[in-house]
């Protein structure tokens, strides 16, 4: 009708995965189908106004690193692995939108089966080596929270924010001892853009996380703050810009298992703060360049390679 529209459907899929090397076949050989059903209900209240509703069902599939049977060394007591007992992760998931004009609040529950944590540590006792291996938790639940707020503070202020709550708790049974973990945790990202004088513009954006879950493992606060300066020309214009300004971008994680009476920590660091520079100049005349630009017959056969 005028303030209702629904969808729905269902969508089938069959999996065949089959993982081998020279020296052993079918390390990996499954197969698998499931159905996955989609229902979509948005209802319009006024111009300013609506809320959606929807519920569907999904497949998360193990990657080839999390399956692959490699070893790499961090030290000698210490090792990362692929597992190739992994199964794919189903989730139920419902969720709720109520927008307000540009205001977008969201609110969603999940329930996954076998989700797959990526690095969970296993210890052998007798030899004092630990393994960080991907491992099928038993489930997880969450319910998540978003308000998104776009704001035009002044003619010369653009604030986007994005508001991040989490509530989740993940069960496992890969241990000695089945081990479940419950946390809060929240995400604030967003980013401000500031229209200064004489065709200068800056910009601002990162986000910030709490303390969160990673499979039955803890992931750190981490955040990161980039900006961006940029002046105007006639026909040019230059940008300086900074990602991770205060190098806080950073991966730490903590695992306690007192059942295996082990405790661990460490952290990754997997990029720098790193400076750019960039210079861009336009030539010639952009009118006739857009009226140069045609479509040819070969148009659609290069857009499927580059898909």
């Amino acid at each position: 009708s005028e303030k209702n529209t629904i969808k729905a459907g269902v969508r089938y899929e069959y999996t065949y995965s089959n993982l081998g090397s020279e020296t052993q076949k079918n390390i990996v050989d499954r197969k698998y189908g499931y159905l996955f059903p989609t229902i979509y209900w948005n209802h319009k209240i006024n111009d300013n106004n609506s809320f959606n509703i929807s519920y569907n069902k999904r497949i998360n599939r193990p990657t080839f690193n999390d399956l692959a049977p490699f070893l790499i060394f961090i030290d000698p007591n210490t090792f990362l692995s692929g597992n190739a007992a992994l199964q794919p992760a189903i989730s139920d998931g419902v969720k709720v939108d109520y927008v307000l004009k540009k205001f977008v609040f969201s609110a969603s529950y999940t329930y996954e089966k076998y989700s797959i944590g990526n690095f969970q540590v296993k210890v052998n006792t007798t030899t004092n080596k630990q393994y960080m291996v991907a491992q099928n938790l038993t489930r997880t639940e969450s319910i998540n929270t978003l308000f998104v707020m776009p704001i035009q503070v002044t003619k010369w202020w653009a604030s986007y924010i994005n508001i991040n709550g989490v509530w989740e708790k993940a069960s496992a049974n890969f241990s000695k001892e089945p081990v479940t973990v419950t946390l809060f945790y929240y995400n604030i990202a967003g980013s401000q853009s500031f229209t200064l004088p004489k065709q200068y513009s800056l910009e601002l954006s990162g986000f910030f996380r709490s303390e969160s879950l990673f499979g039955v493992a803890k992931l750190k606060a981490l955040g990161k703050l980039n900006i961006g300066l940029q002046k105007k020309f006639n026909n040019c214009n230059l940008k300086l810009g900074v990602d991770d300004l205060l190098s806080t971008f950073k991966f730490g994680f903590e695992t306690d298992a007192p059942q295996e009476n082990f405790y661990s920590t460490s952290t990754i660091r997997i990029s720098r703060r790193i400076f750019k520079l960039t210079f861009l100049k336009t030539f010639g005349n952009k009118i006739l360049k857009e009226k140069r630009e045609r479509n040819t017959a070969s148009d659609d056969e290069r857009q499927r390679v580059t898909q």
